[in-house]
């Protein structure tokens, strides 16, 4: 029935498509939490500010002794549960989830957040997710040694699983923070916050103080207050209330949404263990290094015929599959509700972007059922300004709504692309925030002939062999071998040992160069752009002559020390500059700042990368930023339109994309602080995460030599200990070589590009204190040599035809300069 249609994401399918739960739309973060259904509890209320009960303790001592009590125990135990209740206008809402811990020093733990288990018997450290649809994850445990001793902050727990915890409140449970944290909870314990003993109150037949903490706004968190019911006996904490508006502000913030309350309830708290530190074998099928998502599958009807399908006109006519011949059709299903109504305008948006003539149909396909009459329909779309034919899928005595028949869609709003024999190219179900730039895209390709449904069934195929290959490997995987680097010679230059190097030219006329890279335009001669101190880039030619000097209109604060530029096909360039951690990064077209974003008032914890890309294969790019933080990865438009989100990866560390695939579309690789590479598509929708053996990635850089052999890839990895090490990887993301450098204070400067006549291209890697190592592809090619002075930044001219030569460009802090590389001739 047209009824089935949802608004939210399919709970069966909530871990293999990345939706979230009930549990994470409460709280508007990503979760695994499957939620149990409760009756409402009534929480304390109606208490009386006092300055103290008998006994003369102030709420800042009571608090002080309850922390101490905590980092002085030996053993903890709790069958805890966070509850999360408000009103709707539909009534009260509530779920209820586990937050239960047991510890004992200094490194068991038994923890059941949400939907994820850890357990540590001191010896392994095992880790899974719950999830009954997929059989909590085809039973994988990720395993690894226990550590000496948990530290707080880290725990060192599996990436999949941190992320599961911290999404439910952005936190780890408090339990963890008073047992563990030299420090714990800062925001109560500010000077600034005010704190109150209430009259005491009765928990479980505890008897407990009372204590309320108004803590003061900040930059990144409202104002609010925390409320601890402490035993008085045992000082364990019995109950905990938290300020709505800092933990949950997405529900907080959702329209019709009223009197949120999130209340952590400590069952049996106790300062001793409760159970044995083991997870039971029957438990653990798949034994892992690391947790990988099951693969989202494609539906069932993508690249099938459709061809008897029938729709009622709004002046009850019918519209059926053969009145549709001749070219493309997009149709998209909807329901009245304000997501529908917002991909319905972009779809209208996205149809006006297609060139004059095109022969696309578009049918906006109302889903509601027959109690809403045709004028009621009509007069919707007329106030939501919806201009496009309106059509009803209402079905018949004799016939399903196509919908559910032929199109098998489960979710609203949901779009459906056919191809001239129709053919269903495209069909994606949910909110697609970057409708009105990708679908002219997909567009273009279906009309130049490309067949997307297949390519889509082959790439999944291919997901699904990676995650068989990843369930059969279990926890021991190979060592990547490594290359062993020269010790360098620090302030003295060196000449390598395979290669020659002849001075081209050099340029001393600029005050501090610091990033440098090669612009190659479709048309005319490839170039250099200098970022020149703090707040200007300067443009050299290929024989190292100044074109252009531009000073950038920053705020009169602001200073940059990376910049990011792309070319369109039609020879346009744009130019992106920040600062490491800054709060904005700058666009520049070829005369103007475009904008800065994100908004000076947007608080985050600073921006770590941001990158032009165009994945979507349309011609002009869009602006990837990444932050720090739970701010996550943004994707936002020419115009400073901020275009999708994803929170996928927290404290994202490094952009970049992949080569194209047949149809020319790319995808972005983002990795972060859990050292893991996440591939987004141009909808920012993510693949499973890729996990490379033994190496936390750090930083990932492409070599985009368009090679007949396939894409490669280094990736930095910080392993621990003093040094990092640089990894290459594959287009399939497997280890090759490596070679360890020394930890510096600012990354390896990283390119790729051929610098030899003949043959493939050459990966350079040139650290802060001056060590130069080229490599090839493969490494039968590794020499190395000391610049002499510290190298700022490294990139390669292209040649401008196949009768000169590429040159290596090498930044200092006094000057550019060009090189030639050769091979020695052979007697």
């Amino acid at each position: 029935m047209v009824t089935s249609y949802e608004n939210r994401p399919r709970m069966a399918r909530a871990i293999s498509r990345q939706n979230m739960s009930s549990w994470a739309n409460l709280v508007g973060r990503r979760s695994l939490l499957a939620p149990v259904a409760l009756a409402l509890l009534l929480l304390p209320g109606g208490c009386n500010w006092s300055s103290g009960t008998p006994g003369g303790e102030t709420a800042e001592q009571i608090l002080t002794r309850m922390t101490a009590a905590y980092q002085q125990a030996r053993e903890y135990s709790d069958d805890a549960q966070v509850q999360v209740k408000y009103q709707t206008p539909s009534g009260p809402q509530a779920s209820l989830g586990p937050l239960s811990v047991q510890f004992e020093r200094p490194h068991k733990i038994w923890m059941e957040a949400y939907t994820a288990e850890v357990v540590s018997d001191g010896d392994k450290l095992r880790a899974r997710l719950l999830d009954p649809a997929t059989k909590n994850l085809d039973g994988q445990v990720a395993t690894t040694n226990a550590p000496q001793e948990f530290h707080w902050p880290r725990l060192d727990l599996d990436p999949l699983v941190h992320e599961t915890i911290v999404a439910g409140a952005a936190r780890y449970p408090v339990q963890l923070e008073l047992l563990l944290a030299d420090k714990p909870l800062p925001e109560v314990f500010n000077p600034a916050a005010r704190k109150q003993r209430l009259d005491d109150e009765t928990i479980e037949q505890h008897k407990c103080y009372q204590i309320a903490v108004e803590v003061q706004k900040t930059e990144a968190d409202p104002a609010g207050e925390f409320r601890f019911w402490i035993d008085q006996d045992t000082l364990v904490l019995r109950r905990m209330q938290f300020p709505a508006a800092r933990m949950l502000p997405d529900l907080v913030a959702t329209e019709g949404v009223k009197q949120v309350e999130m209340v952590i309830d400590f069952h049996a708290a106790r300062f001793q263990v409760a159970r044995e530190f083991v997870m039971p074998q029957e438990q653990i099928v798949h034994e892992v290094k690391s947790l990988m998502l099951p693969p989202a599958t494609v539906s069932r009807q993508l690249g099938k015929r459709v061809d008897d399908f029938a729709f009622t006109t709004l002046d009850d006519g019918e519209l059926r599959a053969a009145d549709l011949q001749g070219g493309l059709t997009v149709l998209m299903w909807f329901n009245q509700h304000p997501v529908s109504r917002e991909n319905l305008l972009r779809l209208m948006a996205a149809r006006d972007k297609l060139p004059a003539g095109s022969e696309v149909k578009f049918f906006a396909v109302c889903a509601e059922p027959s109690t809403s009459g045709h004028e009621q329909i009509a007069l919707w779309a007329e106030k939501a300004g919806i201009d496009l034919p309106i059509v009803r899928d209402l079905g018949g005595p004799q016939r399903e709504p196509a919908g559910a028949k032929d199109f098998a869609i489960e979710q609203l709003p949901a779009l459906v692309v056919l191809d001239r024999r129709h053919k269903i190219q495209l069909l994606h179900q949910g909110d697609a925030p970057t409708l009105e730039e990708t679908l002219p895209a997909v567009i273009d390709k279906l009309t130049a002939g490309f067949d997307l449904a297949t390519l889509e069934r082959n790439a999944s195929d291919k997901r699904a062999e990676a995650y068989q290959e990843h369930l059969e490997n279990g926890p021991e995987e190979p060592l990547t071998q490594l290359v062993a680097a020269p010790e360098l010679q620090v302030g003295v230059r060196t000449q390598p040992s395979e290669v020659q190097l002849t001075a081209v030219w050099e340029n001393r006329t600029l005050e501090a160069p610091r990033a440098v890279c090669a612009t190659t335009p479709a048309q005319g001669a490839a170039s250099l752009l200098v970022l020149d101190g703090v707040r200007s880039v300067v443009e050299i030619d290929a024989s190292g002559v100044i074109i252009e000097r531009r000073e950038l209109p920053l705020p009169e604060n602001a200073a940059v020390d990376s910049l990011r530029v792309f070319s369109t096909p039609q020879g346009k360039r744009y130019l992106v500059v920040f600062q490491a951690l800054g709060n904005q990064a700058y666009l520049f077209d070829e005369e103007q700042l475009l904008f800065a974003y994100p908004n000076e008032e947007q608080p985050h914890e600073g921006i770590t990368d941001a990158l032009l890309a165009d994945l979507n294969d349309d011609g002009a790019p869009e602006l990837y930023i990444g932050f720090w933080g739970l701010a996550g990865l943004h994707q936002v438009s020419l115009t400073g339109q901020q275009l999708a989100v994803s929170r996928k990866v927290s404290s994202v560390l490094s952009l970049e994309t992949t080569a194209p695939n047949e149809v020319g579309w790319r995808k972005l690789l983002v990795s972060g602080l859990s050292g893991q590479i996440i591939r987004f598509n141009q909808f920012l929708n993510e693949d499973p995460a890729i996990t490379v053996p033994d190496r936390p990635i750090q930083h990932v850089y492409a070599a985009h030599q368009n090679d007949s052999a396939g894409e490669d890839y280094l990736a930095v990895s910080f392993p621990g200990g003093d040094k990092l090490t640089v990894v290459s990887l594959t287009d399939a993301f497997e280890p090759g070589w490596a070679i360890p450098l020394p930890i510096s204070i600012r990354l390896p400067s990283i390119t790729a590009g051929k610098l030899l006549r003949g043959g493939s291209y050459q990966w350079i890697i040139a650290t802060a204190d001056g060590g130069v190592s080229i490599l090839s592809r493969d490494a039968q090619l590794f020499d190395f040599f000391t610049y002499g002075e510290e190298v700022s930044g490294v990139t390669v001219l292209p040649a401008r035809s196949a009768d000169e030569h590429s040159l290596l460009i090498v930044a200092t802090p006094t000057g550019i300069e060009a090189w030639r590389l050769d091979l020695p001739e052979t007697p």
